[in-house]
């Protein structure tokens, strides 16, 4: 995936190095699959921290709708080793692609913009939308709102709860439309609840209504697939750890999702130089207390490492994890995204015995 920096999905829908930069993973392909209308509702929240890439993966569902052949066959080639189901499945037909992105002063305006219209009511601007579609023979109409929780800031912040009503309109026109079928997808950092909690008891009412319309996707991976993206970037290759260090790891509660002592030796050995108890938690500490996988990858990717990475013995002692023990020990008062995160692996404020 591309950790090292943020897209923007409509500057970068027609580059090439973009998209071959996704990397398919189980949880990924669910905003994958929503774009595509391949989940159960067709409207969907997705939910993720920064630097999880979300808007990429966002980006390779517009790319197998209505992307280029070839970038999306290649795609469709990685996506196949993860999901052959989804690699199999053939868009119905053309697609219509509206691309929204932050706080969206007229939401009408934007849309009709996006669509080539001109600007009206909402209601008359999607019946518009559809049926230049339907004339135009488009089978799908897929709506990417990206940074959608600056939308939702913005209301709550100029005390205009009212134009929530505009959001449920639009999810409620897009789950009940068919052929040709909409999708309505928003990518958010936090949770809805973080944005609507200083609203008006009216206005989080009015959300709660309009959450009803939407499905959700949590995209926050510090399972196996965030190991497996770990062990191709560094690809340290050094010999394979012998049994009693596997078994260590097992007896310290590591790696419970890798049942398979080979597959675990592996990714072990291509992680040099992680010591397990690093890479256990690694992932899943900075997706809580940094920018997730672009923060791990921009570390790994922009220094030469070459001493082992112990876990620091203050952190051995908090082994369940939990975010609010991180935050004493790795935040320190530095601003830069991930730089406790760095001192921690590397034990720069002390020594930590290799776990």
């Amino acid at each position: 995936m591309n950790l090292l920096r943020s897209i923007n999905i409509a500057d970068d829908r027609a580059r090439a190095e973009v998209i071959a930069a996704y990397r398919p993973t189980r949880k990924t392909l669910q905003v994958v699959r929503a774009v595509c209308g391949l989940e159960r509702s067709t409207a969907t929240h997705v939910v993720a921290p920064y630097g999880t890439g979300k808007s990429l993966a966002a980006l390779a569902g517009i790319t197998l709708l209505a992307g280029d052949p070839a970038m999306a066959g290649q795609l469709r080639a990685r996506i196949a080793a993860v999901d052959p189901g989804l690699a199999a499945a053939e868009p119905p037909g053309p697609t219509l692609v509206l691309l929204l992105h932050g706080a969206c002063s007229d939401l009408a305006a934007e849309l009709a913009e996006r669509a080539g219209l001109e600007a009206g009511p909402l209601d008359k601007v999607l019946a518009e939308i559809f049926r230049c579609a339907r004339q135009d023979g488009m089978a799908r109409i897929a709506i990417v709102w990206d940074e959608f929780g600056q939308h939702l800031e913005t209301l709550v912040r100029e005390g205009r709860p009212e134009d929530l009503l505009a959001v449920q309109d639009l999810a409620e026109w897009a789950v009940r439309r068919a052929e040709p079928r909409v999708t309505l997808t928003t990518l958010m950092h936090q949770g809805v609840y973080h944005y609507t909690r200083r609203a008006s008891d009216t206005a989080q009412s009015a959300w709660r209504k309009i959450e009803g319309r939407f499905d959700t996707v949590s995209l926050i991976d510090d399972g196996v697939d965030a190991l497996e993206m770990l062990a191709e970037a560094l690809d340290g290759r050094r010999d394979a750890p012998d049994a009693a260090a596997i078994v260590r790891a097992r007896a310290a509660g590591f790696f419970a999702d890798i049942a398979d002592d080979s597959r675990l030796a592996d990714i072990l050995a291509r992680t040099a130089p992680l010591t397990p108890a690093a890479l256990q938690i690694l992932p899943g500490l900075a997706a809580q207390v940094a920018q997730a996988e672009r923060t791990m990858f921009r570390y790994i990717r922009g220094r030469h490492i070459r001493r082992r990475l112990a876990l620091p013995h203050r952190l051995r002692a908090h082994r369940s994890l939990r975010l609010r023990q991180w935050r004493l020990a790795v935040a320190d008062g530095h601003s830069e995204p991930g730089s406790g995160l760095r001192r921690s692996l590397t034990g720069s404020h002390g020594g930590g015995k290799a776990l």
